[in-house]
């Protein structure tokens, strides 16, 4: 959605990685409920403790006494928050089939260790009431600074005629419930150390798990700059295992076909230049001079033709190893060979050094960019910027450029912007073709761009990590 705040990452590393943090969070939502009631149990254990000594010692009191004695003292002992009635017998609807529970079982530890003798209670009510007296919530039970305990108990000495039954309210008495340090306990310890940590190993895993995909990310990129790149490694799970050999299988057949191709095409152009030689002889058996020089113009544009298709159907695939190529060597010799010939092509500007990469199509490259120049525009330079990165060839003229809407046109096979077919005027319309092939090969760009006033530059980027 646009404008949202968050998006889902692009990257599946990033994608497994958010899965992987949010069910740590639905988790954490979950077991969160565990450390609540650790802290319910901590709040009501002060109060608890402090009420059962309170109960022992009032138990004790009774002792050996008549029942109005007791009746007087329970009265005497009375307070708002402890309030202890003696009782006949059990109340009607004391539950006496039920199993104890952990507070009751708490309670009467504590009492019959105070008491000395073995006691039966039953927790009726024990309710944890916050600042203000409201039932204790998870956020009270995070902030509260004195929490009190409202309970109603019944206690019986067994084999003895006492009930008692006590209702009343208890606090922490003084005791401190670290409200800061409970907030910082549960946000800092329970939910962000955990997250970070296992945001950290969540990260380090998706690493981890996605480098096998990388490596084929990286070959399958490798793969289409240059099909004699290394097979691709098929070591890591099963999947990727499988997703690599059928990679690999991919790169031979692709490999197998290209060759194909090549040994076809260098057969029909092996059959083409027979009976072009043939015609040649018969060419020259004409009476006729004007006819002859028509026919021999046509054959050698028709074996041009031949050659400028096997070259573009070979520019693609690199000629031979990658070597070491002296940029600087390699224009310089194109510029003074065309000076050779009569043309202006100057040069500015040096390489770092070598780079890697097909010796013959940057030759031929560079030769049809800076032909294409001298052609239209009578004159070319050639500027060489070099950093670490990459390296960068500007071939600029004077002459009449290119309409806009036709400058990713002329990268088209035989596409051609002058009328005539004649490869004297235009060539055959594969020079930027396989100037593009080349340079796509070296995994590089080649953009054409008009200049103000006029004339046309083509910039070469090849990157130098390739």
């Amino acid at each position: 959605m646009r404008g949202a705040l968050w998006r889902w990452p692009h990257s599946l590393s990033g994608r497994m990685a958010c899965i992987l943090i949010a069910g740590l969070f639905a988790a954490q939502a979950l077991t969160s409920t565990i450390w609540f009631d650790r802290r319910r149990n901590e709040l009501l254990d002060v109060p608890l403790r402090i009420l059962a000594v309170r109960v022992a010692d009032t138990m004790k009191l009774f002792e050996g006494l008549s029942s109005a004695d007791r009746e007087r003292i329970a009265a005497h002992i009375t307070d708002p928050a402890f309030h202890a009635k003696l009782l006949r017998g059990p109340p009607g609807d004391l539950p006496t089939d039920q199993p104890r529970s952990q507070t009751e079982r708490l309670f009467a530890s504590i009492v019959q260790a105070r008491y000395g003798s073995s006691v039966q209670t039953w927790v009726q009510e024990m309710e944890l009431l916050g600042d203000k007296g409201q039932p204790a919530g998870t956020w009270s039970m995070l902030d509260a600074q004195a929490p009190t305990v409202r309970y109603n108990l019944i206690v019986h000495v067994p084999g003895r005629a006492i009930w008692l039954q006590v209702q009343g309210m208890e606090g922490e008495n003084g005791a401190d419930t670290h409200r800061l340090g409970t907030i910082a306990d549960y946000f800092l310890r329970i939910y962000l150390a955990r997250i970070l940590i296992v945001i950290l190993i969540a990260l380090i895993a998706v690493r981890l798990a996605m480098q096998p995909l990388a490596r084929m990310a990286q070959a399958a990129e490798a793969l289409g700059t240059d099909i004699n790149s290394p097979p691709l490694e098929t070591d890591g799970p099963v999947e990727v295992h499988r997703a690599a050999e059928a990679f690999n299988r991919m790169q031979r057949r692709l490999k197998e076909t290209l060759a194909e191709r090549s040994r076809f095409l260098a057969a029909v152009s092996h059959d083409l230049r027979s009976p072009i030689t043939r015609l040649r002889l018969r060419v020259e058996l004409l009476p006729d001079e004007i006819v002859r020089d028509k026919f021999r113009r046509e054959l050698a544009d028709m074996e041009a033709l031949i050659d400028a298709t096997l070259s573009f159907v070979q520019s693609g695939e690199g000629h031979g190893l990658r070597t070491q190529v002296d940029i600087d060597l390699l224009i310089g010799d194109i510029c003074r060979n065309m000076g050779d010939l009569g043309a202006l092509v100057t040069v500015s500007g040096q390489s770092l050094g070598p780079m890697i990469g097909f010796k013959l199509s940057l030759q031929r490259c560079f030769q049809n960019i800076i032909e294409n120049a001298v052609r239209y525009a009578g004159s070319a330079h050639v500027e060489i910027l070099d950093s670490s990165r990459e390296l960068v060839i500007s071939i600029t003229d004077e002459g009449p450029g290119i309409p806009a809407h036709e400058l990713d046109k002329v990268f088209e096979p035989f596409y051609r912007l002058e009328e005539s077919r004649s490869a004297d005027t235009g060539g055959f319309g594969l020079g930027l073709s396989i100037a593009g092939a080349v340079v796509a090969a070296h995994g590089g760009t080649l953009n054409l761009a008009n200049r103000i006033p006029q004339g046309l530059e083509a910039r070469i980027i090849l990157p130098r990590s390739r």
